[in-house]
């Protein structure tokens, strides 16, 4: 078990003797007892998939339906733009410029506008979700529920729809959530070479410490670029001429 598990666990167990305290069943302070492991920010690494992995299981997406039109554009838009999952769920039909060929982003963590150019793939993504299913009036949002009630998508449902196509997909994915796909495109850009100060204004990233994260992930690919060691060079000691 993890640390950052442990701690939620005992802060549970707490909250469970102060009831116990109040009912007069234990004694008083008796939770202050339990020794609480320290969780450092950023010490869990974010959760990535090879780039190979994310670009297999969108191809698994099932687009003869609705449904699959629908997830394989809001998966992809999460793997081309490393969108939250809170971002996907509110786009609406004026987040997409479609003339000057970009897409704005209201980034609620960062309080931001982000402006992105809109790729020829998600593009020709949406045109066919939204062909197949246009919004109900009144709403514009990009991507509603598909049964009745209709009405906005919540995250939750996003989350849902990602752990059915992980399960339907076939591939070797251990349990993550959608956010993943976030985390899997920053380790891609990096490994692309892409600057961190990119990467980060990209996720919407206030502190360049958050985006440094993914450094930690692709340490094992770095261990395995050899060094070339510089071979000193010059005139031959004596009785090696």
């Amino acid at each position: 078990m993890s640390r950052a598990s442990l701690q939620h666990d005992i802060g549970a167990l707490r909250g469970f003797l102060r009831f116990l305290t109040m009912d007069g069943r234990v004694p008083v302070g008796i939770g202050d007892e339990i020794d609480t492991p320290r969780v450092h920010r950023l010490e869990q690494l974010p959760r990535a998939l090879p780039w190979e992995t994310v670009r297999a299981l969108l191809r698994s997406v099932d687009r003869t339906s609705a449904m699959g039109l629908r997830d394989y554009a809001m998966f992809l838009l999460i793997a081309t733009y490393g969108l939250r999952v809170s971002e996907i769920v509110t786009l609406t039909l004026d987040d997409f410029r479609w003339r000057q060929g970009i897409l704005r982003i209201h980034q609620g963590k960062t309080a931001s506008l982000l402006e992105l150019p809109l790729t020829n793939e998600v593009s020709s993504a949406i045109v066919k979700h939204l062909k197949r299913t246009p919004p109900a009036k009144p709403y514009r949002r990009i991507f509603l529920r598909m049964r009745a009630p209709i009405g906005a998508l919540k995250p939750t449902a996003v989350s849902q729809a990602f752990r059915s196509l992980v399960q339907k997909s076939g591939l070797r994915i251990s349990p993550h959530g959608a956010h993943c796909l976030r985390h899997s495109l920053a380790t891609h850009l990096l490994k692309s070479g892409t600057p961190l100060k990119t990467i980060g204004d990209i996720l919407g990233h206030r502190a360049a410490e958050s985006t440094s994260t993914y450094l930690r992930l692709a340490t094992g690919d770095l261990r395995e670029v050899p060094l070339r060691i510089p071979v000193k060079t010059g005139p031959a000691k004596e009785g090696q001429r």
